[in-house]
């Protein structure tokens, strides 16, 4: 097993139910689960820096993906 896939299982074994509850969330509100994410990898650099810099935007795009969830169900 290399390097790189060993710290990945971990990363997998270590995740929290939290982080995986966000991650689903996130692959959701960007529609990567309908593979229609139209973002950017300047799009992407954009979101993670907003999320490091800014302690108020992760509960902001919680919001927003709850938000968006029921907009989808209604759908």
């Amino acid at each position: 097993m290399t390097g790189t896939n060993y710290q990945t299982n971990k990363i997998n074994k270590d995740m929290t139910t939290e982080y995986k509850n966000i991650l689903e969330d996130l692959h959701y509100y960007y529609e990567i689960d309908l593979d229609n994410c139209a973002m950017t990898n300047k799009d992407w650099i954009n979101e993670l820096t907003l999320l490091i810099t800014n302690p108020e935007y992760k509960n902001e795009i919680l919001k927003e993906i709850e938000e968006y969830k029921q907009v989808r169900k209604e759908l």
